[in-house]
């Protein structure tokens, strides 16, 4: 808690793999590569690539770790982690 015993919020930075583009709603697409079946590799390099440009690939590869929730902070990396995955699996 903060000093005057009100909760905290994590700031998330334009930088960080949390940080959720104002153009990266649900509906947006990122791939230009349709996956029907027989073309995975050329599928996989696309959305690989279309992730890591949007520094969200650490989600997918699970080197991006879920924090545990923080009682201090009203809105914690916790619960910037759970917005940022749940729009990239949307």
């Amino acid at each position: 808690m903060g000093k005057d015993g009100e909760k905290r919020w994590f700031i998330i930075e334009s930088h960080s793999s949390h940080y959720l583009q104002p153009s990266g709603g649900p509906g947006a697409l990122i791939k230009a590569v349709v996956f029907d079946g027989k073309n995975y590799d050329l599928w996989q390099k696309a959305i690989h690539t279309a992730l890591e440009a949007k520094n969200k690939l650490g989600f997918i590869d699970r080197t991006l770790k879920r924090s545990e929730p923080n009682e201090n902070e009203e809105f914690s990396e916790y619960h910037a982690w759970d917005m940022a995955n749940s729009m990239i699996c949307s």
